[in-house]
């Protein structure tokens, strides 16, 4: 590391701000006789620092910078704390290079009290003062050589020191009631405490400050802009996430489809350094998620894609070690594997693509993601380089991520370049025999400020509201906003005179009234009603229907160039982090085998009537026979390769089995009576009538979509339905067809329809509320042997303003879709 850096504008204002901020302090604190409440009044007003900046535009250089030089104008030893114990050796090499005026001290070693000076430094790790840690405890503890911790710390107070604290990544593990932060206030309880953070959320800010009990927390926001515009980070950073459609969602293997890129261009990215002369080799991180076997799944994935084993680093410990620096900074390494619950507490210039198979949507995570690959490396500092170049680029194997990743560019955007201002209206004065700090408010207003004291509640006469609002205490009536009243009584149901539906009118007394035998209303077959209808079965028994699907099993030169493609159309979604502009294009995604494997195998058992053991052995042998015939016998040369192209052809086009299980089905198919339709039936009480039913009334057991369309029929003016019939489902009479995959399906009407062309003019018509469930998609454009094609219909619409659309099978989709608008002429022509 070169020695010294100097400054940028920005920062060089940051480092004043913060100068001027604690000088103020300690200007107040130097007053003779302050008490113990003024002191805390006044460490509250100018003691705290905030210092927000993006990653790498120089936090620890200002904090570096402020602490060497006040450390020059005041008695202070100071205590930095950083996130993990594997960042200690960093920060501590970064402050012995650069801060000669500061002198770095261990609490393990220099506990004693005596031979300190201003600008003494301990850098440790809250875990190392935490009494529930083993190194906390021993530390705490007061030894025969050495005081404790907390003795030190009162005999440099004793001696005229004051205390300060620089606390690194502030947002991790400082809150009120752990053990850390009791040690800082209660221990330390400093005078000048230096917070410096890259994820700045104004919420967990203003707990802070309420949970320290203090009136300011000043803070210094460095804006990206100015970071950008000295050259100290990266223009921008483009995330790339990935979208497939639901149907193909467990298909696709999302990590290696974003290692894929991320490797393409990694190599892009080491070629355009080449051609620019600049000698550097950039760095890939991949960030695995905590499954058992992730790390060698993720090596594994990358040797496939080109880079050698010696070429890859792993780095899997729970928290920063000195070695992942070391990791991070070697040019033989061209990508670094790590496993850590946050990507943070190391710097990796060298770094350009991040690749996170992490799952987390935390706007905290997405500003470490961010910042690993946002700084620029000191041999691109003061270039001009290409566009290329000036971005980071993150690839999601989550799409979720992008979310959060979203979210933190806009958090690091709302940081605006702001310093810290002195509190102008607080001042010491004398009140009696005691100093205090006075401080003044917009309106002139004094204000004295001593130690917060706990509000005290009395409590008498075992009254536990006390000074509490009076709401629904003992003795006193409640008022509800509302009152129940339950009425009881008897329902009486009339079966009425007269009825209109569907603007037709029914009268109780004509030829289709029920009649009312043995407490039942019966409802007769009308006349001219076929006696039986016909259904669609199989066969009992019979052989050589699986060799008859597999010789139907029909493979075009484009089925068979898409099963060789070990790939699938996926939408690829690049977001601008920081302008939040995004770019949508298609591009080709890596299937998982595994996956297809599974969906493959779920296909072939989809069927109740093909045996998979006897079918698969066909499939695979007329699978070769077309690849054969193609000039393709390379592709499926071993078993291994020829069961991979089956499953990929069932899977990207599940049609070519169930079409040659539909062919093969409907050689066997027969079609048979079924027995006579009943000749009246009964209700126990009265059924809504209907003009066109064939028993004159609306059946039991429809529900709201069946009894809304039943009434449309009724309705119909044009006089195509001549009647209609509840198909029942599973009776002796019900009429029935055999779907691809061997099930019956019993459609909810029987209609029939004038100048209809199918036998006895019938329609078979099904409504439908979910057309595309995956057991209802397959109903699409099926056809009854003796009575044609099945119409399936749906609702469009809320339930009091809705249209019937018809529905057909999008081969191109595989999927039911919206066709026309029903009308009852469509039935004629179906």
């Amino acid at each position: 590391m070169s020695r010294i850096k100097s400054l940028k504008d920005f920062q060089q204002q940051a480092v004043d701000s913060a100068l001027n901020l604690f000088a103020a302090n300690r200007d107040l604190l130097d007053i003779d006789r302050l008490q113990s409440a003024s002191r805390e009044a006044t460490v509250g007003q100018n003691g705290y620092l905030l210092i927000e900046a993006p990653t790498g535009s120089g936090k620890t250089l200002i904090a570096g910078q402020v602490v060497e030089k006040f450390s020059a104008q005041e008695q202070v030893v100071w205590f930095w704390f950083a996130p993990f114990k594997g960042v200690i050796s960093q920060t501590e090499s970064f402050l012995r290079e650069q801060y000669l005026g500061l002198r770095l001290l261990s609490l393990k070693a220099d506990r004693s009290a005596s031979g300190f000076r201003a600008g003494d430094v301990f850098v440790t790790t809250w875990g190392s003062v935490a009494v529930s840690q083993k190194e906390g405890r021993i530390a705490r503890k007061e030894g025969e050589l050495s005081p404790s911790i907390d003795r030190m710390v009162q005999e440099l107070k004793d001696q005229g020191f004051r205390i300060g604290v620089v606390v690194d990544e502030a947002h991790h593990g400082f809150r009120k009631g752990t053990q850390s932060f009791d040690f800082f206030k209660s221990v330390l309880d400093p005078d000048y405490t230096l917070l410096i953070t890259a994820t700045p959320d104004d919420k967990d800010v203003e707990i802070f400050r309420k949970q320290v009990e203090i009136e300011r927390l000043n803070r210094i926001t460095i804006s990206r802009h100015d970071a950008v515009n000295s050259g100290l980070i990266k223009d921008g950073i483009k995330c790339i996430a990935y979208l497939a459609d639901p149907d193909k969602q467990n298909l696709v293997d999302f990590e290696q489809t974003a290692l894929r890129d991320a490797c393409k261009l990694h190599q892009k990215l080491k070629e355009q350094l080449g051609t620019e002369g600049i000698n550097l080799v950039p760095l890939m991180l991949v960030q695995v998620d905590s499954a058992k076997n992730s790390v060698d799944t993720a090596k594994q994935k990358l040797m496939k894609l080109g880079f050698r084993e010696d070429q890859i680093a792993i780095h899997t410990a729970k928290e920063p070690d000195p070695h992942l620096l070391a990791l991070a900074n070697d040019e033989k390494k061209e990508v670094l594997i790590f496993k850590m619950a946050v990507a943070l507490g190391f710097d990796a210039p060298r770094a350009f693509t991040l690749v996170s198979m992490r799952a987390s949507h935390d706007v905290d995570f997405g500003v470490q993601i961010v910042g690993r690959i946002l700084r620029v490396h000191r041999r691109l500092q003061g270039r001009s380089t290409s566009a290329l170049l000036n971005y980071g680029y993150v690839f999601l194997a989550d799409s979720d991520v992008q979310k959060g990743i979203a979210q933190a560019g806009e958090r690091i955007n709302r940081l605006e370049t702001a310093y810290a201002a002195i509190s102008p209206l607080a001042a010491v004065v004398r009140i009696g025999n005691s100093d205090t700090v006075q401080l003044l408010d917009s309106n002139g207003q004094s204000h004295l400020f001593h130690a917060p004291t706990p509000p005290s509640i009395s409590i008498e006469n075992g009254d536990s509201s006390a000074g509490l609002p009076n709401i629904g205490q003992a003795g006193q009536p409640v008022e509800l906003p509302y009152a129940l009243e339950i009425l009881t009584g008897k329902i009486s149901v009339k079966y009425p005179q007269k009825q209109d539906i569907g603007g037709l009118s029914f009268d109780s007394d004509s030829k289709e009234s029920p009649s009312i035998e043995s407490g039942y209303y019966q409802y007769l077959l009308k006349e001219g009603i076929p006696k039986f209808f016909k259904r669609e079965v199989l066969p009992k028994h019979f052989d050589g229907i699986e060799a008859e699907c597999a010789d139907r099993f029909l493979l075009s030169a484009e089925n068979m160039l898409q099963a060789i493609a070990n790939n699938v159309k996926v939408k690829k979604v690049t977001l601008d982090v920081f302008t939040q502009n995004q770019l949508l294009e298609l591009t080709d995604a890596t299937l998982s085998s595994k996956e297809v494997a599974l969906l493959a195998q779920s296909i072939l058992l989809k069927s109740g009537v093909f045996n998979p053991r006897t079918l698969k052995p066909l499939l695979l042998k007329s699978v070769r026979k077309s690849f054969d015939r193609q000039g393709l016998k390379d592709q499926v040369a071993s078993n291994e390769a020829l069961e991979v192209i089956l499953n990929q052809l069932l899977v990207k086009n599940p049609t070519l089995l169930s079409d040659a299980q539909k062919t093969a089905l409907a050689n066997h198919t027969i079609v048979e009576q079924a027995d006579p339709i009943p000749k009246l039936i009964k209700s126990i009480s009265p059924l809504t009538p209907s003009l066109k039913n064939v028993y004159g009334c609306i059946p039991d057991g429809l529900n709201r979509w069946e009894t809304a369309f039943a009434q449309l029929l009724d309705s119909d003016l044009e006089d195509v339905v001549q009647w209609w019939h509840r198909n029942e489902r599973q009776k002796p009479w019900s009429c029935s067809l055999v779907l691809p995959d061997g099930r019956n399906f019993y459609p909810d009407f029987i209609i029939s329809a004038d100048g209809r062309k199918s036998e006895d003019n019938l329609l078979l018509l099904d409504t439908k509320e979910a057309v595309n469930r995956d057991s209802e998609i397959i109903k699409s454009g099926v056809a009854h042997k003796s009575y044609g094609n099945v119409m399936i219909i749906t609702q469009l619409g809320d339930r009091e303003n809705y249209e019937w659309y018809t529905v057909r099978y999008d081969s191109r989709t595989r999927s039911a879709v919206k066709d026309r608008v029903f009308h009852t002429q469509l039935m004629k022509i179906h």
